[in-house]
């Protein structure tokens, strides 16, 4: 017998995701090629999120090697935003709470950028950090430099660890058990637009419950309309990104 007309898998937009929802990874402050190439076009994005129903949103650009310089600007940038933001008359009612933060990847300068503080804290309690690594390629030494960051009295949130295909399960659960670090899953990889195994890998972290947060990654808004509109996503793992969104609204 066919029980196809049972099947409860959904879009993210449509199972209803986005309601209330924090997006604590995204790329919209236009610094960095990020994607986003004016603070225009990251105006015109908040207003498509707050349509969705998105109420908070935490914009984390790349501190690198190569890109800490820039974020002398970040702050005068966020500010412009902000304030185009809270004035965008096409919005009615309350605008979206938006944030800084920086995520801060694993290179050969992250220690020294550490003890120089050359990041911005994630979360409103300002103990915790945003971090992730360049590709698929293990970063020399990553396992010191988590354990750095907690000797200096903060809190690691792991981005992307989907996407980090030098890990397995052991690595994983050293992550998660052994050194409290919290993960951060990017739904895009949940619809397969970072290919299969990245979406294999965010089906599994969802079954074990490791994830803590959920985030765009937000580069522009067509892959990630795309991403909540066109892929349906099993009945499961909305229930399970719901369980995440409601218990970690900041």
């Amino acid at each position: 017998m066919d029980f196809w007309f049972f099947n409860n898998d959904k879009t993210l937009k449509k199972a209803g995701l986005l309601d209330n929802m924090t997006d604590f990874h995204s790329h919209l402050l236009p610094v960095n090629d990020e994607g986003i190439p004016d603070i225009d076009e990251a105006v015109s994005i908040l207003r498509q999120y707050h349509h969705f129903g998105i109420r908070k949103v935490w914009l984390t650009p790349r501190i690198s090697a190569t890109t800490v310089d820039t974020m002398n600007e970040w702050q005068r940038i966020f500010d412009e935003l902000r304030q185009q933001h809270l004035n965008d008359k096409a919005i009615k009612g309350e605008r979206i709470d938006i944030r800084l933060s920086s995520l801060n990847i694993i290179d050969e300068t992250f220690q020294e950028r550490l003890k120089k503080q050359k990041f911005i804290p994630f979360l409103d309690s300002s103990n915790h950090i945003l971090i992730g690594t360049h590709g698929s390629k293990e970063p020399q030494g990553i396992m010191t430099d988590i354990q750095a960051i907690k000797d200096a009295g903060y809190k690691p949130v792991f981005v992307s660890p989907e996407r980090c295909f030098y890990m397995d399960t052991k690595f994983y659960s050293q992550l998660r058990k052994h050194l409290d670090v919290k993960l951060l899953l990017d739904l895009p990889s949940l619809t397969g637009l970072y290919g299969p195994e990245a979406m294999k890998r965010a089906k599994m972290l969802l079954d074990a419950n490791y994830y803590t947060y959920i985030g765009s990654d937000n580069h522009g808004m067509r892959k990630f309309y795309a991403a909540i509109t066109e892929y349906k996503i099993e009945s499961k793992y909305i229930n399970k990104l719901k369980e995440l969104r409601d218990k970690s609204v900041f």
